[in-house]
């Protein structure tokens, strides 16, 4: 996915656990983040919340991705406020249609408002 992602000019990191994984949000405020729910450590779902209690970057929108295909996992994840998820394997042109309409958003949401009159 970082390679996909690279490939059309997006920045990616890449952390290898949970822990890591908040420090590096907290450090970088990326656009989006995408979550195994499966990690060494602490797992996705924690790491959310870790980071949703975190004013710098509560607002960054999370997809989930997990191995999982437990309907459970995925209703707690958008339950949670997760943006989307996908279940391994997925196709990356979906992940990156999600990614690019967050950002979309995001950026509509901090445009300058039309003048009035």
């Amino acid at each position: 996915m970082s390679a996909r992602l690279r490939s059309l000019g997006y920045e990616t990191m890449y952390a290898s656990d949970g822990e890591s994984g908040i420090a590096a949000a907290l450090e970088h405020a990326p656009d989006a983040i995408l979550l195994d729910i499966r990690m060494p450590g602490i797992d996705g779902f924690e790491v959310y919340r870790r980071l949703n209690a975190q004013a710098a970057v509560a607002h960054i929108p999370v997809i989930f991705v997990s191995a999982n295909a437990h309907e459970a996992d995925r209703d707690q994840a958008l339950s949670l406020g997760g943006a989307a998820y996908f279940t391994k394997p997925y196709k990356a042109g979906d992940v990156v249609a999600v990614i690019e309409r967050l950002i979309s958003d995001k950026e509509a949401c901090f445009a300058d408002p039309p003048p009035e009159g």
